[in-house]
């Protein structure tokens, strides 16, 4: 409406300026009003624009943002990351076809050891006629390599170690532990070629650095299955799991004791450990099958022996059974030079979110061929830990293991017939350990200290080298204190 009253004023101006001077003075106050008026109107224009919702420009600010973000992740996903740190170091192709992630496992020991009996006068007296000894080791040092191929589901895996002082290995020596290509199908089954572990037991199968103890149980060195080169097929469930392996046979870790002592000398039913000719002689036939039932929790629970405070509980069950004939040397006998190897293991675990506990137990039986001698192999063992603070952790483990055998002494033939039977047992083996756990940083950096106690006579068939428990005299009590440093990523 002023509008309009400007525009008539101009229109009229001269007429009315003809007519009264006085009606100019008029208009002149007018249009300074109207003036002012129109300044006050964009005053308050700007008061009300610096007076907009303060909700508003934070919803258009972060609308902005994440269109923002959104392109830029649509770059990012158009151009991956090559080479980085994610709990290991790893490299990839931008196109994500191909990856390599580098692990590294080192575990450093402090042993100290009293055997109140040890073994006189006999084999080596460097190793034999010591009561007490202590020292420092490098029990084990692992570089490890995985990644996949074209695609997710190709994978493949490298263990490359380096070999400490024991029987049969030259001390310092690279070699491939494991080697293997695996292919996931999707819908369940998975399958997996080249060098690895054969499924059997969880102690064996779980890794060296997420067990509770500084080292496995004398059981498991007496009767695991130790690796193999060959096939395994795996098919699974949410709730089971079946693994199936056959290849060039069971290799035992140790071919100085348990099985191995009795085996070994036929070197038909025990290849060496790692790497073979595919042509060289060692078994007819090996097949392996494992199931685990899931009872409650996770499958990601179990693949360490520690339930941290808080974590969810959960239950596993695992089945295992294993058969393998040796190869024949093909020679003229009057009865046959091939050995057969069957076992057996059995395990349970619980986990209750700041403790767990596994039951296990396990079974070996070899006939040795041309000696005619059958060996029943057999032993449990049992461990429980619970935390009392976040990072701190206590356990124990018992384990015990005994052999029985039947030789006979004039090579009868393979039933038995024309020979004199001699049944024996050899004294049982236990080792009761007691440790504590400090993880500085989960598995990755932890330190772990135990002190063992064995039970009667620790001899060639029931000793590790590695756990440093060694042989002595009858009815020798040994004391082991282990304290471990790992580092692994």
């Amino acid at each position: 409406m002023k509008i309009v009253s400007v525009v008539l004023a101009l229109i009229f101006v001269p007429v009315l300026y003809a007519q009264d001077n006085s009606a100019l003075d008029e208009i002149r106050a007018e249009m300074t009003r109207l003036r002012e008026e129109n300044v006050r109107i964009r005053g308050e224009l700007d008061r009300m624009s610096r007076a907009r919702d303060p909700e508003l420009d934070r919803l258009m600010r972060a609308q902005i943002g994440m269109a923002v973000d959104a392109a830029m992740g649509q770059v990012q996903s158009q151009r991956r990351m090559t080479a980085g740190w994610n709990d290991g170091f790893f490299l990839s192709s931008e196109d994500g076809k191909f990856s390599m992630e580098l692990g590294a496992l080192v575990q450093f020991r402090f042993i100290n050891a009293h055997r109140p009996n040890p073994i006189r006068g006999t084999q080596d007296s460097e190793v034999n006629n010591w009561q007490n000894r202590w020292g420092f080791e490098f029990a084990r040092t692992e570089l490890l390599v995985r990644g996949h191929f074209y695609r997710p589901e190709l994978q493949y895996f490298l263990n490359l170690g380096v070999t400490r002082e024991e029987p049969g290995l030259v001390n310092g020596l690279g070699f491939v532990k494991d080697l293997w290509l695996s292919y996931d199908f999707q819908n369940d089954w998975r399958v997996r070629v080249g060098q690895f572990k054969i499924h059997h037991s969880r102690e064996e199968s779980t890794p060296s650095s997420e067990q509770l103890a500084v080292e496995r149980t004398l059981l498991n060195e007496a009767l695991n299955l130790g690796r193999t080169q060959g096939v395994e097929v795996t098919w699974s469930r949410p709730q089971d799991v079946l693994t199936f392996t056959t290849g060039d046979g069971a290799t035992d870790p140790s071919a100085d004791n348990g099985l191995g002592f009795f085996v070994a000398p036929n070197f038909s039913t025990l290849p060496t450990m790692l790497n073979r000719d595919a042509l060289n002689r060692d078994v007819e036939w090996f097949a392996a099958l494992r199931w685990e039932r899931l009872l409650y929790g996770s499958w990601s629970q179990f693949r360490d022996m520690t339930s941290p405070m808080d974590s969810a509980p959960g239950a596993l069950f695992g089945l295992s059974i294993h058969g393998q004939k040796g190869e024949s040397t093909k020679e003229p006998s009057s009865g046959r030079d091939e050995t057969r190897w069957a076992s057996l293991a059995a395990d349970i675990s619980w986990e209750f979110g700041g403790s767990s506990a596994m039951l296990a137990g396990m079974y070996g039986y070899v006939d040795s061929g041309g000696f005619q001698d059958q060996y029943h192999i057999y032993g449990i063992s049992a461990q429980y830990a619970k935390y009392w603070a976040p990072k701190w952790e206590w356990f124990t483990r018992y384990d015990w293991v005994e052999l029985y055998g039947q030789n006979y002494n004039n090579e009868p033939d393979s039933v038995g017939n024309g020979g004199d039977v001699n049944y024996f047992a050899q004294a049982d083996s236990g080792v009761l350990a007691l440790g504590i756990n400090h993880y500085l940083d989960g598995h990755n950096f932890k330190w772990t200290t135990d002190l063992n106690f064995t039970i009667d006579q620790t001899d060639r068939l029931f000793y590790s080298n590695i756990g440093s428990i060694e042989q002595d005299g009858e009815d020798g009590q040994q004391m082991v204190l282990r304290s471990q440093l790992q580092l692994s990523f």
